[in-house]
């Protein structure tokens, strides 16, 4: 008689518990071959020192040959596939492997012709030496921040060699924030100075009671730009008049940020203006108060401008005369020899010459006058000749 012994275990708790493993192992994979960033694990290996010195790449994964350029390293170490490869790569990896502290850094793999941030743990066994490293490419980044960085440093020795202008920035409150050599030379006030001032300390106090500083930043802020001329303060207290333009700097997102200024010392050039006026006030007034009347007059005898003294001498006022011919006044009988003495002095370079004939006055008789003209055809300031006459009836 034989007999059968059935046993039935319950292995739905295992059942399910293996389940769910494979289930996150299967997530694992798919997130581990369909993330952008490389991944792999290594194995440090070490000298006799305990010295890092190589490590053998053990699994990874599809975006690992993208980020790094390098084709089947599973299996191959590192010195192997880049032999040229930085030495601080080894040490990093090895500390990590060696105590388990993780490391999140950004290095050159110059040999790669790469830059990386990289984060890098150990996993497993800690006798098995093995990091886990998740990294991605940042070369392009690091290339547009290297670019960046040198045209700002370009910028900057620019704006510093900048001698006749002062340049400098302000925060959205108007204080400095930074200064310039050239900024240096203008106001006379050292970075240390002035760095964390506000901006009127530069102006008149006058100004500052009125708000012209104020007002100057906040229509640049709600223009973009404002220019204004007018006296403004060295550190000595010398007043010197400045062409300022302040401009508003604002963020990607449109955010005021701060102003950069520009401002030129323009007192010398004032002066010269200013002298240059009065010359030209004095010489006019001269001109009109003259008893002999002046005028400009081309080499065809075009009147291109006649001094008030010209009605005292002619009964004409200057607009009366001024785009006509000389020749339309002239006696007949004298035209001829007007115009080749005109054509005889336009031809001289400097020349001079004077001559009698008759001019109708306005009142319709003839009055004789006495004209000196000068040839001031190469004058850039006049391009003209220069005639000046009286009545000599």
């Amino acid at each position: 008689r034989t007999a059968m012994v059935s046993v039935i275990r319950d292995v739905t708790e295992k059942h399910v518990a293996d389940l769910a493993v494979r289930t996150s192992e299967e997530r694992f994979r798919t997130l581990f071959e369909s993330i952008d960033q490389g991944f792999c694990t290594i194995e440090v290996l070490f000298d006799d020192g305990d010295r890092p010195i190589d490590y053998v790449f053990r699994e990874v994964n599809p975006a690992f040959s993208r980020n790094t350029g390098l084709i089947d390293a599973v299996g191959k170490r590192m010195r192997e596939l880049a032999p040229a490869i930085e030495e601080y790569w080894f040490e990093i990896y090895g500390h990590v492997a060696q105590t388990g502290e993780s490391s999140r850094f950004e290095a050159q793999a110059a040999t790669l012709g790469r830059w990386y941030n990289v984060n890098a743990f150990r996993f497993g066994d800690p006798a098995e030496r093995r990091v886990a490293i998740l990294f991605e490419d940042i070369t392009e980044r690091r290339n547009a921040e290297a670019a960046l960085h040198a045209s700002q440093q370009r910028l900057r020795t620019l704006v510093q060699n900048v001698h006749d202008y002062a340049i400098f920035g302000l925060d959205p409150d108007g204080i400095v924030t930074e200064w310039t050599e050239g900024a240096e030379r203008v106001k006379g006030y050292a970075a240390e100075e002035v760095v964390g001032k506000p901006v009127t300390i530069f102006s008149t106090p006058e100004d500052v009671a009125a708000g012209v500083p104020q007002r100057e930043l906040a229509k640049a802020a709600a223009s973009g730009r404002s220019e204004n001329e007018s006296w403004r303060v060295k550190k000595s207290g010398e007043r010197f008049w400045a062409n300022e333009i302040a401009t508003a700097i604002r963020d990607d997102e449109g955010t005021l940020i701060g102003f950069t200024k520009i401002s030129r010392d323009l007192t010398t050039q004032r002066e010269s203006e200013q002298a240059l006026r009065a010359s030209e006030e004095r010489f006019r007034t001269l001109i009109q108060r003259s008893a002999d009347a002046v005028q400009l007059v081309s080499p065809e005898g075009e009147i291109l401008y006649s001094s008030d003294s010209v009605e005292t001498v002619l009964g004409y006022r200057p607009d009366e005369i001024v785009g006509h011919n000389a020749t339309t006044y002239i006696h007949p009988d004298d035209i001829s020899v007007a115009l080749a003495w005109i054509t005889e002095v336009s031809a001289q370079p400097n020349g001079v010459g004077s001559l009698q004939y008759r001019v109708r006055h306005k009142n319709g008789s003839w009055a004789w006058v006495e004209t000196t003209i000068a040839n001031h055809l190469a004058t850039p300031t006049i391009n003209a000749l220069v005639g000046n006459f009286r009545n000599i009836t």
